[in-house]
C-alpha cells in the first residue's frame, strides 16, 4: 500500500476519512498528534491499532487506558462493532473530544470515562471487569502493566501497544508483571 488509493479498500475507509478529518481540524485546538499527514495516519495509526484485532474475542469488552486522540480504540470500533468499549481518559478535552468522535462515528457501546487509572483500577465495576486492556503510548512497560492490569478479569489479557525498544521494555517489565499475576503471552513486531 504505497498510496492514499490502497486504503479506500478499506471496508470502513469512510469512517476513518470522517475520523482522520476530525482529527485533523481538532488538533490545532487540542494538540492531540504529531501526525497530521493522511498517509501516516493510516500507517501508524489505523493499520497499527487494527494489528491485533484478531486477538479480541466476539463481543468483548475492552478497556483503554490513557485514551488519549482515541488509538488504538476508534480504528477497534470502527472495525469490531460488536466489542464494549470503556475509554478512560484523565484529560477533560480529550474526554470532550473522544465523545464527539462518538457521535461523529455512531458508535454504540463506546463509553468514555473522565479518571485516573490509579484511581478507577481500585472501583467496583472496573477492577477485574475487562475481557481485555488497552494502551498506546501512555507509560514504560513496568509502570503501564501496573496501570492496566488490575482491570483484567482472570482469563482476560492486556494488550499495550509498544514502540521499537520494546525488548528492553518487556526485561525490566517481568517480574512487575509477575507480581501482578500476569504473564507475556505473546510479542507481535
Amino acid at each position: 500500500m504505497d498510496q492514499i488509493s490502497d486504503f479506500k479498500s478499506f471496508k470502513n475507509y469512510r469512517k476513518y476519512k470522517e475520523f482522520y478529518e476530525f482529527l485533523t481540524a481538532s488538533n490545532k485546538k487540542f494538540n492531540l498528534t504529531t501526525i497530521v499527514d493522511e498517509r501516516e495516519y493510516f500507517y501508524k495509526h489505523v493499520v497499527d491499532s487494527i494489528f491485533y484485532n484478531e486477538i479480541y474475542s466476539e463481543n468483548s469488552k475492552i478497556i483503554e487506558i490513557g485514551s488519549g486522540a482515541g488509538f488504538p480504540s476508534v480504528p477497534i470500533k470502527i472495525e469490531r462493532s460488536d466489542v464494549d468499549f470503556t475509554l478512560l481518559e484523565a484529560n477533560e478535552k480529550k474526554c470532550w473530544f473522544l465523545n464527539e468522535v462518538k457521535s461523529l462515528l455512531g458508535f454504540e457501546n463506546f463509553e468514555i470515562v473522565c479518571g485516573r487509572a490509579e484511581e478507577f483500577s481500585k472501583k467496583e465495576g472496573f477492577r477485574e471487569s475487562y475481557d481485555h486492556a488497552v494502551a498506546r503510548a501512555v507509560a514504560p512497560l513496568n509502570v503501564l502493566s501496573e496501570l492496566i492490569l488490575p482491570f483484567v478479569k482472570t482469563g482476560g489479557c492486556a494488550v499495550s501497544y509498544k514502540g521499537a525498544n520494546y525488548n528492553e521494555e518487556v526485561e525490566k517489565a517481568g517480574e512487575a508483571i509477575k507480581k501482578l499475576g500476569g504473564e507475556i503471552a505473546e510479542i507481535k513486531t
